[in-house]
């Protein structure tokens, strides 16, 4: 008798945890919709290309047509460039179905983030509906996200998918390293690029680009550049029309303890110094960089190079990490680096230049 009544209080157990779990799974996935319709009129399609009427009734959007939304109540749009062909004829369509023709304030040739600002009336402009920019800094894999597109320009589309990773950095084809990219399993068509990628809450995390895979179709993979690139991006578009991005000059790899381990490198944590470019800012500060390169295992491993371990006082433990501290910066600043060269540590003051075009 006494097992018949603990299996029962089990039993109930379980089905009171059922009740109360069932409605939140229900509520959330009936909110959803809700939640996507509320911030569809956010969104916008672009176009930058002359269609016939009939383009808009194709299963795909042709070349020239895309997604983009709005970023604040002065009518500055952020899209990507993988959807513009022609970047003197872009217009915007709104939720309303109002077309208005836009000007690029600027378009940043390492993301390819792109900057419009409506060309229209007051009136409409007070009646724009800008979407909530999130920090991306508490995002995880597994948290649940969500595409919003406007590739027809007739209302929107949604995929809802997980976070699969956040990408501390990430190179472009063109090798320029991105820092901060969100991994979803939401498979971005090309005209969804430019779309918000938000979370529950209705902030804009991320937005959608096909930026590291332009030529491939990666079945269940999507990427999007954080909210907090975005941010940074667009200020600078809007104030100045251009990104500058500081400079150091050197590539650098994360140093780990069990590369720490297999080398005998003085410290378990930081950016070893792999490369430098020559007359950039690091090779004028006398950083050193890997001399050599051995391989264990399947691993190839750089050997000599400075060990920065901090920035400003900051420290550092791994590559990422100090690409984050330097994007706070301006080209002119100097900043301080604390770095191991073999067992000994020093300091070594870098005067940060403009990254060049290509770096």
């Amino acid at each position: 008798m006494p097992r018949y009544r603990m299996a029962v209080a089990v039993v109930g157990a379980l089905f009171l945890l059922f009740a109360q779990l069932l409605p939140a799974a229900w509520a959330k996935r009936a909110s959803l919709p809700a939640l996507c319709k509320r911030l569809a009129g956010g969104v916008v399609g672009v176009i930058s290309t002359s269609l016939p009427a009939e383009a808009l009734w194709k299963p795909l959007p042709p070349p020239g047509m895309g997604s983009g939304f709005v970023m604040d109540g002065n009518g500055h749009v952020i899209t990507v460039s993988e959807v513009i062909s022609d970047i003197h004829n872009v217009e915007v369509i709104l939720e309303n179905g109002h077309r208005w023709p836009t000007k690029v304030l600027g378009c940043d040739e390492v993301t390819g983030l792109v900057v419009l600002e409506i060309r229209a009336p007051s009136r409409e402009l007070k009646g724009l509906r800008p979407l909530m920019m999130g920090p991306a800094r508490s995002l995880s894999p597994g948290q649940e996200a969500v595409a919003i597109a406007n590739p027809f320009g007739t209302g929107y589309c949604v995929a809802a998918g997980v976070i699969s990773s956040v990408r501390p950095a990430l190179l472009t084809p063109g090798g320029n390293t991105v820092g901060r990219v969100i991994q979803t399993d939401i498979q971005v068509p090309k005209a969804w690029c430019g779309g918000p990628l938000v979370d529950l809450s209705g902030r804009v995390i991320g937005v959608n680009t096909r930026l590291f895979t332009p030529g491939d179709t990666v079945q269940g993979t999507g990427f999007a550049l954080s909210a907090d690139t975005v941010s940074w991006i667009a200020s600078q578009i809007i104030s100045t029309g251009r990104v500058k991005r500081p400079w150091m000059g050197v590539t650098l790899q994360s140093v780990t303890p069990a590369l720490s381990m297999l080398l005998g490198l003085p410290v378990e944590h930081g950016a070893m110094v792999t490369g430098i470019a020559d007359k950039g800012p690091g090779a004028a500060a006398g950083l050193r960089a890997a001399s050599r390169r051995i391989c264990i295992g399947n691993q190839i491993c750089p050997m000599g190079g400075d060990i920065i371990v901090a920035v400003d006082g900051k420290r550092v433990a791994t590559d990422a990490d100090v690409l984050a501290l330097l994007r706070h910066k301006s080209p002119g600043d100097t900043v301080l680096l604390t770095v191991y060269r073999e067992d000994r540590k020093r300091q070594v003051l870098v005067t940060l230049a403009e990254q060049p075009p290509g770096k």
